[in-house]
């Protein structure tokens, strides 16, 4: 029975569609899902999954920070594209995924922005009206447009006192200055402010094309959804996209401190590493398996289970498109600032002086891939995975091949990585420096 409603909804949806050409596509069918290109650039991933009752469309605009003319102009204009369309309000967009039980939700980064859009199986055609809708008819609206200007800089005032986003920013600032991954997605009070109705319609026009997209669906699909929505979409022309030269400049070790209203201290830690599509960034991920992912991790329990030295401590290593981070994150108390840094500083050093055991390693892996396994259990999860590899270079199929390459990696692969990788670091201290007395770091 769901199976024919399914199919029902999408038979509809093309008699309203109307009699079009067909489409011409490229398409790769891997381990990892399919993937289809239609003749404007637009691209489909799809990942069936028979055992859910939903249905996930999540796109992947390749915007974010990346291609702003204004900071913030990106996230802005995501967000006003789903305030109402030339042929529905703002509430009658939101009625069209709510009467059959579906949400949507916006997701800034500085690479992309991501618009997940999440339906019963059997509201499948609602979802690909809803995508249709605001992808080939956005109002964007003066009034509606100040009003998510308005949340924004809501969001920038929260951001403001939230030790741990402040500590982030004076790393990503550092770490990347003069290139847009050191700007905050939101944008700023000013830039913000500056930004018009024009503006945002004249960014849509510009890098909300075709062949700009990548929309990843996951959950209780088939192929048959796939001309559908080239139907729908596929006459949407494609356009030249802007493209800017990034310029890394050199860092070098650096503490940079900030005073907080907070208690505790909020500490990162980080370096910068190589882009997603790099052959380190295997080594790097074995290395943050190591380090700092999971309480079985040397960090959490070296310095976290048997000293109580912090509330919170892990590693970070994020699939970044140009560039890449590898950061270890952590909050304490006053008193075990100075000795907290420092032992996370000897973790990192004994891993650069001792090889690590056959055993230990053999553990490392297997935690990685548990855990890769794990964040794999809702078709949202899936959805962001295929986006992510396919928006940053590697390719949709590396959510497959990734296990497999982690199964290849040596002790002396994860030890050469934190040699080259894991020096002089920059230091972001946010918390009562007032009133402390921060030691200077070897």
């Amino acid at each position: 029975m769901r199976k024919e409603k399914i199919m029902m909804g999408l038979f509809l949806l093309v008699i309203l569609l109307g009699c079009q050409p067909a489409q011409t596509m490229q398409e790769v069918h891997s381990k990892a899902g399919n993937k289809f290109v239609l003749d404007n650039g637009f691209t489909i991933i799809t990942r069936p999954n028979k055992n859910t009752g939903l249905a996930v469309f999540d796109l992947f605009i390749k915007t974010g920070t990346l291609t702003e003319t204004i900071p913030g102009i990106s996230y802005l204009t995501t967000k006003a594209i789903l305030t109402g369309t030339n042929t529905r309000t703002r509430q009658e967009l939101i009625s069209l995924l709510e009467k059959d039980g579906g949400s949507f939700e916006v997701k800034p980064t500085a690479q992309y922005d991501e618009i997940m859009i999440t339906v019963p199986s059997t509201a499948i055609s609602t979802a690909i009206e809803f995508l249709s809708e605001i992808l080939k008819n956005p109002s964007l609206e003066e009034k509606e447009v100040e009003k998510e200007k308005q949340t924004i800089l809501n969001e920038i005032k929260e951001k403001k006192d939230n030790p741990q986003a402040i500590s982030d920013g004076l790393l990503f600032k550092e770490l990347f200055a003069g290139t847009p991954y050191s700007s905050p997605v939101e944008g700023t009070e000013k830039s913000l402010s500056s930004i018009t109705r024009k503006d945002v319609k004249d960014y849509f026009n510009n890098y909300f094309v075709p062949n700009n997209l990548v929309l990843v669906i996951a959950g209780n699909v088939n192929e048959k959804l796939v001309p559908v929505l080239a139907d729908s979409l596929g006459a949407l022309p494609k356009k030249h996209i802007p493209t800017k030269e990034l310029t890394f400049k050199p860092y070098s070790n650096k503490r940079l401190e900030k005073n907080s209203y907070a208690q505790a201290f909020y500490v990162n830690i980080g370096y910068r590493t190589v882009p997603a599509v790099h052959k380190d960034t295997v080594a790097l991920k074995a290395l943050h398996g190591l380090l700092g992912q999971g309480p079985a991790s040397r960090l959490f329990y070296n310095v976290r289970e048997k000293q109580g030295l912090t509330y919170r401590l892990e590693s970070i290593n994020p699939t970044i498109k140009d560039t890449g981070m590898f950061k270890i994150s952590f909050i304490t108390r006053p008193k075990n600032l100075n000795k907290t840094i420092s032992e996370v500083l000897k973790q990192i050093k004994r891993i650069k002086n001792e090889r690590i055991s056959a055993k230990e390693l053999a553990e490392v892996k297997s935690r990685i891939k548990g855990y890769y396994a794990l964040s794999h259990q809702l078709s949202s999860d899936i959805t962001e995975y295929l986006g992510l590899y396919e928006v940053t270079g590697r390719g949709f199929e590396w959510d497959y091949y990734f296990p497999k390459a982690i199964d290849q990696i040596t002790a002396e692969d994860i030890q050469n990585a934190a040699k080259k990788y894991l020096n002089d670091p920059v230091i972001t201290i946010v918390g009562p420096i007032e009133n402390a007395e921060i030691k200077a770091v070897d």
